[in-house]
């Protein structure tokens, strides 16, 4: 492979699919702080498309948002 496209695969974000340890609230923006959308019940298999700090950016229900990575396995 050529320098530019072991760049290109290195760029691209790999999903991976992780299972809640808890009851998790299911935020609007990555912080504590942020609007809760709803509960994501403990033993949920969800896909982690990206990643800010400790936070998981999650899709679930249809929607996109964010979960803590502390409580993911």
């Amino acid at each position: 492979m050529r320098d530019s496209e072991l760049k290109a695969v290195s760029s691209t974000p790999a999903t991976v699919v992780k299972t809640t340890t808890a009851a998790l609230n299911f935020r609007a923006t990555p912080s504590a702080s942020g609007a809760k959308i709803s509960v994501i019940p403990k033993g949920t298999k969800l896909t982690v498309t990206g990643t800010s700090g400790v936070w998981r950016k999650v899709t679930y229900q249809g929607r996109t948002g964010w979960v803590s990575g502390d409580f993911l396995r």
